[in-house]
C-alpha cells in the first residue's frame, strides 16, 4: 500500500500583539506568549547567588515557565511567569530608550531602573531585536544586559550577562518557543 508523504506544515506566522499598530516592525516579531525550554536554557542559578536570592525566590526564579511579550508603537512589556503563582515580574519600558523604574526582580528591597531599545538591524548585537539594560543600587548594586534574538520566528533567545559594582559577574541564556 502506496501512501502519499504529507507536505510540510507552513512555517508559524508571527503573533503580533494587537496593539501593535505602528510598532517598530522588528520589535513586532518579538510579540506573543513563550514557553521556557529547560533543556535548552542554562541555570540561572549563578545569577541568583550573585545578588544572594533568598530561597524562596531562588526557588521561583527557578521555576520560570515563560513570559509574554506585548508591543506596542509606544513600549515593550515583558511579564515573566513562574510555576509557583506570587512570583511575577511585569516590566514596561518606552521605546525611546528612557529609562522606567520597577520592582527588582530579586525582590528586595528598592527599585530597579532599565530602558530598552532595538539592535542594529545590520545583525549587531548578535542579531538581536531588542537589547534590555537594567541597573540597581544596594544591596548588591550592578547592572545586567538581556538581549533578545529570534531564531526562525518560533524560537526566542534571551542572554543575560550580568556584573556587580564588585566586579563579580554571570552569564546565562534562556530559550522559550512560541506558545501556539
Amino acid at each position: 500500500q502506496h501512501t502519499e508523504p504529507l507536505p510540510a506544515p507552513p512555517p508559524p506566522s508571527p503573533i503580533t500583539s494587537s496593539n501593535s499598530a505602528g510598532a517598530p516592525p522588528q520589535a513586532t516579531q518579538l510579540a506573543g506568549r513563550w514557553v521556557k525550554n529547560r533543556e535548552e536554557s542554562q541555570s540561572m542559578a549563578p545569577a541568583c547567588d550573585l545578588v544572594h536570592m533568598n530561597f524562596l525566590v531562588k526557588r521561583a526564579v527557578n521555576l520560570i515557565n515563560g513570559c509574554n511579550i506585548e508591543v506596542t508603537a509606544a513600549s515593550f512589556t515583558l511579564v515573566v511567569t513562574s510555576v509557583i503563582p506570587w512570583f511575577k515580574v511585569t516590566e514596561t519600558y518606552p521605546w525611546d530608550g528612557s529609562e522606567r523604574e520597577h520592582r527588582r526582580r530579586d525582590f528586595k528591597k528598592g527599585s530597579a531602573r532599565g530602558s530598552v531599545r532595538l539592535c542594529d538591524s545590520r545583525g549587531s548585537n548578535g542579531g538581536g531585536v531588542a537589547e534590555l539594560k537594567m541597573q540597581w543600587e544596594a544591596p548588591h548594586p550592578g547592572a545586567e544586559t538581556s538581549t533578545f534574538s529570534l531564531v526562525e520566528g518560533n524560537k526566542l533567545v534571551i542572554k543575560t550577562k550580568m556584573r556587580l559594582v564588585s566586579g563579580a559577574t554571570a552569564t546565562y541564556t534562556q530559550v522559550y518557543y512560541r506558545q501556539a
